[in-house]
């Protein structure tokens, strides 16, 4: 029921964005010499839903992660998706989402920990999304994960992690357990998923970031909503909405023509309720402890360009970092 209410108020909010009988902003240069101004109408922050809203929030993230957030040093992609059987699960409760990001957390510093024989500290951002090709129901997490941490004596120890078959067995078991425990699947059917020689779980790690610019981009991807306007065509005459993207293995095409309610039904299904937080920050990339970087040199002197300018470093911890000036 509560899907039906946050569906029908966002959609007559959309249906007013940008409307200028609503209410404008004046926005005018204070420049003396300009003195230019013009009015921009309110809009609907309709995230999920309104394309244009959506387009500048997630602008908005990726600016922020990139230049506030991801440390200068190789961060990576991982991309954790499960089978069919246990998608319908997180359709009714999209609180599973949190839990299965802290999960993969856990699974990340715990295989770096293995790694590099000691503990680590370490950042991940983990992003989850619930669409697929065509609009259809695919809960997955995005994860942008630093390549290594820091041990205790602030050296930074990298950690490529490229044989994931170890991984995808873990994330796998415990997926299924955490569905148990919440009494969603019972023992005999988690025997069952767990006999599958061809599980559904995989573990995607082939993108790497190594400059600003891909961290943006990777950024902008993990936060996107379902839909771009680029993607659609919309014939008033038939009702119904050409919908193009890349070659899809699963449907064997590129272009897919919905009806028009049903394109509505499709697209509607993913908007999240209230207050669900779809991005998640751990580690290093927490806002708990990003907010203690300046205490931390050996952090601070691989931090992004933008957090830099506003926490201007004071000398001793320059000196700490063996980055004072000479003499």
């Amino acid at each position: 029921m509560y899907r039906l209410e946050r569906i029908r108020q966002l959609g007559e909010r959309f249906s007013l964005c940008g409307d200028y009988l609503r209410g404008a902003a004046r926005i005018r240069c204070t420049n003396p010499e300009c003195g230019h101004d013009y009015f921009r109408p309110f809009s609907c922050k309709g995230f999920y839903l309104c394309p244009s809203c959506s387009r500048n929030r997630t602008l908005l993230f990726a600016e922020h992660l990139s230049n506030e957030v991801l440390l200068k040093l190789p961060n990576r992609q991982f991309v954790f998706t499960m089978p069919k059987a246990l998608r319908p699960y997180f359709r009714h409760d999209r609180r599973l989402f949190a839990e299965v990001s802290r999960l993969i957390y856990d699974i990340l510093r715990e295989l770096y920990h293995e790694a590099a024989g000691r503990p680590l500290l370490t950042g991940i951002v983990v992003a989850h999304q619930t669409f697929g090709d065509q609009l259809r129901w695919n809960p997955h997490h995005h994860c942008l994960v630093l390549e290594g941490g820091f041990d205790e004596a602030g050296t930074f120890i990298p950690v490529p992690l490229s044989g994931l078959d170890q991984m995808t067995e873990v994330f796998r078991r415990r997926l299924i357990w955490l569905l148990v425990q919440k009494k969603l699947l019972s023992e005999d059917f988690a025997r069952n998923l767990l006999s599958w020689r061809n599980s559904g779980f995989n573990i995607h790690n082939s993108v790497r970031l190594t400059d600003t610019r891909s961290q943006a981009s990777l950024a902008q991807y993990i936060s996107r909503p379902p839909l771009s306007l680029k993607k659609i065509h919309y014939e008033p005459f038939k009702g119904k909405v050409l919908f193009h993207t890349k070659y899809s293995d699963y449907f064997k095409e590129n272009v897919h023509l919905f009806g028009a309610l049903d394109f509505l039904a499709e697209l509607t299904q993913h908007i999240p309720p209230r207050r669900v937080q779809l991005i998640r920050r751990y580690g290093l990339y927490s806002s708990r402890t990003k907010g203690h970087w300046f205490q931390m040199p050996h952090v601070a002197a691989r931090a992004p360009e933008g957090w830099q300018a506003s926490h201007p470093p004071e000398s001793s911890d320059l000196d700490d970092c063996g980055l004072g000036a000479p003499g």
